[in-house]
């Protein structure tokens, strides 16, 4: 019986990633006939898969691999592991007492580890914080046992965190949504887009390069839970924020009218300004005047401000009646209470008269003056004046 070929592995492990090729290096006996060639015959899961005149070859299938060289009889098998796992413990292929032996717990390739931990017999044994490799210098009998090794993925995004510029707005109010994300510093090109969601409902266009989505008017109806997605541009690698909930509060409003002058002292003849005081509703507010027999606005214009004035400019006894104001801000309205308005008839120059009539009486007769203005609003008062 001639001796066994022996396989030995370049690089020396017997486990590798998907992808990788491992060099079969076949060692037939040292002695050879002058003058004879030495052929090579590979196996691959016990069928031969190739002939070669060289003692190398590579491979890149699972299995198990024997070799034979002319002149000596069939090696013992190499089981090789191409593993697609994130995480591969790689070990060479034979061990001896008095070995130095280096362990390696390697990730695939474009993945980042942290907190790479080393266990035998599912107990801990070396925390591989700044190397992947273990050595033991000297192998012995007592180093015989199973090897396994964790970490954990350096992430390229972290969950954004979706933050409102407001979680409790009011009615009519503009809210900003921002999807905060953290990239690594050493991946801080990294290009990204964003998308926005409500109670499942992507909103807007869908996509977007920017971090930020823009509810220019928010309303009662929009309250709910919100959340972000982040998306890196070129890899798809996409992580999602926690939702966060949005209440939208009713528009609380003070909507009121004044008048200038004061009720009591509008004349006909004079101006008459009508102010419209609003508080509470968000802008822009469009103001609408009503005078209740007529139901049609009396004036409407837009303005930014909270007070707005309706101007008559000489006030007629036909302008009277009951006046009230609406501020709208094209969602929402609100109308202030009525103003009755009465517009008084200025009083007339008054006349004397007298009874009996005549500038002469006798001494002792009673004489009656009569003070009366033809036109003014009722009620009017007199006095009577004797040389001032």
């Amino acid at each position: 019986t001639g001796p066994k070929s022996v396989i030995s592995l370049h690089p020396p492990w017997t486990v590798a990633s998907q992808g990788e090729k491992v060099k079969l290096i076949c060692n037939g006996p040292h002695f050879s006939q002058p003058g004879k060639a030495t052929w090579y015959r590979w196996y691959h899961r016990g069928k031969i898969s190739s002939e070669t005149l060289t003692n190398t070859h590579e491979v890149h299938d699972s299995g198990e691999y024997s070799c034979q060289t002319s002149g000596s009889l069939l090696s013992n098998p190499v089981s090789l592991l191409f593993s697609a796992a994130t995480l591969i413990l790689q070990a060479p292929l034979y061990v001896f007492e008095g070995d130095s032996v280096v362990l390696r717990c390697r990730a695939k390739a474009g993945v980042a580890l942290t907190n790479v931990t080393l266990y035998k017999n599912d107990r801990l044994l070396a925390f591989l914080s700044n190397t992947s490799d273990f050595q033991i210098h000297q192998a012995d009998l007592k180093d015989n046992g199973a090897y396994h090794c964790t970490g954990f993925k350096k992430e390229l995004l972290h969950h954004p965190v979706l933050r409102a510029n407001s979680s409790w707005p009011t009615e009519g109010e503009p809210v900003t949504l921002t999807c905060e994300i953290q990239l690594p510093p050493q991946r801080s090109d990294v290009r990204l887009q964003f998308c926005f969601f409500k109670d499942g409902q992507i909103l807007g266009p869908g996509w977007s390069s920017s971090p930020e989505f823009q509810i220019n008017t928010i309303w009662r109806e929009d309250s709910g839970s919100y959340w972000c997605k982040a998306q890196t541009v070129t890899s798809r690698v996409w992580k999602q924020s926690r939702t966060s909930q949005i209440y939208v509060q009713r528009v609380v409003a003070n909507v009121q009218m004044h008048t200038r002058p004061a009720l009591e002292l509008v004349f006909a003849g004079q101006e008459l300004v009508l102010i419209c005081s609003v508080d509470g509703v968000p802008g822009p507010v469009r103001i609408f005047w009503y005078k209740t027999s007529n139901k049609k606005p009396m004036k409407a214009k837009i303005q930014n401000s909270l007070n707005e004035e309706f101007k008559i400019s000489m006030v007629k006894k036909r302008d009277a009646g009951e006046y009230y104001c609406e501020a709208n801000n094209g969602r929402l309205s609100f109308r202030s209470k009525p103003v009755t308005i009465n517009v008084k008839v200025p009083v007339s120059p008054p006349g004397l008269t007298l009874s009996p009539p005549g500038d002469r009486a006798p001494e002792g007769d009673v004489v009656t003056l009569q003070c009366k203005a033809q036109r003014g609003s009722l009620p009017i008062q007199y006095q009577f004046f004797r040389e001032d």
